[in-house]
């Protein structure tokens, strides 16, 4: 199977190469804390158009469908176009800007059969761009009595990992440990080791397919109560852009944790990767419930949603923050909080 990052495109759609070529690559893009980005070290582009069908009954077609509507209409400026490791092969495996999408169904009143057709340019490969991860210290109120650490985690298997200064300097860290997610290892680094200020983490991806899969995810379970149906097959839907219309629960996941925050049913849950699956985590008892949830932040690195709880008398939101390699949640205050987290509150821990 081929895939435009998490979309699967399915034979017998082909990549159509365009005969113009594009420009000359030599700029590296900003990111927030934990955002990943592409450094281009120089590459030439060209035009590619992939079109095709989801043709795998209303509901698994619909959902692949909107799961890339939404990410070409998404700020992922550059996704992955690649034939996954299991074998299957493309002629130009790279990363893509998604200049335009049309998806729809084949007939207007029929979900069966979506169409696509997508034009694709070609920005780069992991030959010819590295992945960075800047960093800033931004110190946030926190009133669960967490440590507050500056740590960074990339795929153990990425090489040529380099701190940078932003112009010239550079330094070759070691991590402070090695985690294992659902999904692969990741390496964590400590930022304060680094011996610049607000460094920036390169490294030269592995493949394709194995540094996606060490990306962060934001589902929406669409009411479907588990991840994957009877035969295994995942039934969530993908969610890339923050103003995403939620059709049941939020989840924030990372291969380590994910959790699940449902605003409708006012409950919130935890799983923790473990030994080879995925186990509840208890929650502290409280009489506080999230009642919205707003996302303010999806990146393959970082997950950031802003959540109003109440107690029946009182609101309070929080920021939660998930970043990739991270064991635990980041519950912070918001930026114009006027007091501090409600005790009761707390006690969720």
């Amino acid at each position: 199977m081929k895939y435009l990052y998490f979309s699967p495109i399915p034979q017998p759609s082909q990549p159509q190469e365009a005969t113009t070529t594009g420009k000359n690559l030599s700029t590296l893009d900003s990111v927030d804390l934990n955002s990943t980005v592409v450094e281009a070290l120089g590459s030439r582009a060209a035009d590619v158009t992939v079109e095709g069908q989801y043709r795998y009954g209303a509901k698994y077609s619909t959902k692949f469908a909107r799961e890339l509507d939404e990410l070409a209409d998404s700020a992922f400026t550059n996704v992955s176009l690649f034939g996954d490791i299991d074998g299957e092969d493309i002629s130009r495996p790279g990363y893509y800007a998604i200049e335009s999408a049309t998806v729809e169904p084949l007939h207007p009143n029929s979900f069966d059969v979506w169409i696509y057709d997508l034009s694709l340019t070609l920005e780069g490969t992991r030959g010819s761009h590295r992945q960075a991860v800047e960093t800033s210290k931004d110190a946030k109120q926190n009133d669960f009595g967490s440590d507050q650490e500056t740590r960074v985690a990339i795929p153990s298997a990425a090489t040529h990992v380099e701190w940078w200064d932003g112009t010239a300097e550079t330094e070759s860290p070691s991590p402070v440990e090695a985690r294992t997610t659902a999904y692969g290892d990741v390496d964590v680094y400590d930022v304060d080791a680094a011996p610049f200020d607000d460094p920036t983490l390169l490294y030269r991806s592995p493949e394709y397919e194995l540094e996606r899969d060490l990306h962060c995810r934001l589902w929406d379970t669409y009411g479907r109560g588990s991840k994957t149906d009877s035969d295994g097959v995942v039934q969530w839907v993908r969610a890339f852009a923050t103003d995403h219309e939620p059709r049941g629960a939020m989840v924030l996941e990372n291969g380590l944790l994910r959790l699940t925050l449902d605003d409708e049913a006012e409950t919130i849950s935890a799983e923790r990767w473990s030994s080879g699956s995925w186990t509840d985590e208890a929650l502290g008892t409280s009489s506080w419930a999230p009642v919205d949830v707003d996302v303010r932040h999806i990146s393959p690195a970082r997950l950031e949603v802003r959540i109003l709880f109440s107690d029946g008398s009182s609101r309070y939101p929080l920021d939660c923050i998930l970043s990739r390699g991270d064991v635990d949640a980041l519950f912070v205050r918001t930026p114009n909080a006027q007091s501090a987290t409600p005790s009761g509150l707390v006690d969720l821990r």
